[in-house]
């Protein structure tokens, strides 16, 4: 007795096989053909088969191994625009604090100056920034009887800063702008869409002190438009706009306090005056000082850990209120907040599980193997995944998918999961009994021949969730499955 071990060419073979069609009756084959070669199916009568009726509903049990973030969040990266890299250096902002700030037109930006324009409506939609007067920059080139491109070069910073009061400035430089189009026809008719990519490098300056806060390479935007090329590159660099507005925000970080926590909840004494907004995330940190002169008294070295994450959920002028989202256990009054504009609530996640049918009146010890990739938004979660079966001379690969809500019993330690779920698959029976039949039907098969046949099921379970840290998740379910029967298998052959 041995059991089917699947492999991916074994996979390919089931899918085609299941595909490409099964024949109505248990005595004839069925033959589709081309002009190179032809696929014959013959059906399987039940006397020729270990398993006549192939069914999957039955109780199981199982444990799953589940990692948040990793391999999904990577995937997820390769195919999204992602926020350009910032210096490990900050500028920590105070929640009164209005940083004034000059954007200096983009090089190459010959479209009436349209990418500088967006870029400084990006600095001036911050509420930590202002934005200089742009008359005052050209009264600034009229009184000093000079070219534009003299009057914004780096070596007249300072001087232009200190007229127009900006402490900071903003240059840039458009790389290229490229537009491409792509005509498709349906049912008669000609449709055209158009794709733009703009990419755009761009330094802050501190005009004071002479340096460089930030420089950012190639800032890479992607525009679509189904109506003109005009709006597929302004989506491309609104896209452009999106991702500067969040690194300029991490780069100047809001630093704030908590004042109080009362429960789930934080209390700030700062509001929409310093700059805070409804839905903004913020990392909480505990500041000690690492180091105490012994005659002095004075200490000094700081060493920040964090202690939790929190969004905020109202605003006042001069007030608000976050909820916690992360650290229910170590957040505390005195802490400081620093805005993270890079954090999401969602939790992509990659599981591995094991489950066994306890109870299963076709298919005695069934076991599964699964692996499942999803994210996670509050406690609801949506997952997709792959999953092998297998018993003696049967194993069935099926698609999965998972719906579930998380139900805290204790905050960030233990969650109780209903979740309900579905599979369709191809079973694969080893199939040593069928030779003679095959033989008499002058049906030429492998001398092993292999049976397949299509499941499907549906399921509905609980999960106890213990999670370990943010990162790392143990789980155990117990369910119910349901399948409907399968009883018709085929065997196949594609020969040349």
């Amino acid at each position: 007795m041995r059991k089917i071990i699947l492999i991916p060419i074994l996979l390919s073979v089931c899918i085609f096989g299941y595909a490409t069609g099964s024949p109505e009756t248990t005595s004839t084959t069925s033959t589709s053909t081309s002009s190179s070669s032809s696929t014959s199916f013959l059906t399987i009568p039940s006397q020729y088969l270990y398993y006549p009726t192939v069914n999957l509903t039955g109780f199981y049990l199982g444990g799953h191994i589940r990692f948040n973030g990793g391999i999904p969040s990577i995937i997820r990266t390769i195919f999204s625009s992602s926020s350009p890299s910032i210096p490990d250096k900050k500028v920590f902002v105070s929640g009164n604090e209005k940083i004034k700030f000059l954007v200096m037109p983009f090089k190459n930006d010959v479209n009436s100056n349209e990418i500088t324009g967006r870029f400084e409506n990006t600095v001036g939609n911050i509420s930590r920034f202002l934005i200089v007067d742009r008359e005052n920059l050209k009264t600034y080139i009229r009184e000093q009887e000079l070219q534009q491109s003299t009057a914004f070069s780096d070596s007249r910073l300072a001087e232009v800063g200190s007229f127009v009061g900006a402490t900071k400035a903003v240059t840039g430089r458009v790389e290229s702008i490229n537009t491409t189009s792509e005509t498709t026809t349906s049912n008669g008719k000609s449709y055209t869409s158009w794709t733009t990519k703009v990419i755009v490098s761009i330094r802050v300056l501190d005009i004071g002190k002479s340096i460089v806060d930030a420089s950012i390479s190639d800032i890479t935007g992607s525009g679509y438009s189904s109506n003109n090329a005009t709006d597929s590159r302004a989506n491309a660099i609104s896209d452009i706009q999106n991702l500067f507005s969040i690194a300029m925000r991490e780069l100047y970080s809001l630093k704030i306090k908590i004042y109080k926590r009362n429960g789930d909840f934080v209390y700030i004494k700062e509001g929409l005056n310093s700059g805070i907004q409804v839905g903004q995330f913020y990392t909480s940190t505990d500041s000690k000082n690492l180091f105490k002169d012994e005659k002095t008294g004075e200490e000094f070295g700081v060493n920040e850990t964090k202690t939790g994450v929190i969004k905020i959920t109202k605003v006042n002028a001069d007030y608000s209120q976050g909820e916690i989202i992360e650290g229910v256990y170590s957040i505390k009054d005195g802490n400081d907040l620093e805005e993270n504009p890079k954090y999401t609530i969602k939790s992509d996640f990659l599981s591995a599980s094991y489950s066994y049918n306890v109870i299963n009146s076709s298919i005695p010890n069934l076991s599964s193997f699964s692996v499942f990739s999803g994210q996670q938004y509050y406690g609801i979660f949506l997952g997709c995944g792959l999953s092998y079966l297998s018993t003696t001379h049967l194993g069935i690969f099926s698609f999965d998918g998972s719906l579930g809500y998380s139900i805290p019993i204790i905050k960030e330690i233990l969650y109780v999961t209903p979740v309900v779920g579905g599979s369709y698959g191809m079973g694969i029976q080893d199939n040593d009994m069928a030779l003679s039949y095959i033989t008499a039907q002058n049906f030429n098969s492998y001398d092993n021949p292999l049976v397949f046949g299509s499941l499907f099921s549906a399921n509905v379970g609980l999960q106890m969730q213990i999670r370990l840290g943010t990162d790392f998740v143990i789980i155990l379910e117990g369910g119910y499955r349901y399948g409907g029967d399968t009883t018709e298998w085929t065997v196949n052959e594609e020969k040349s």
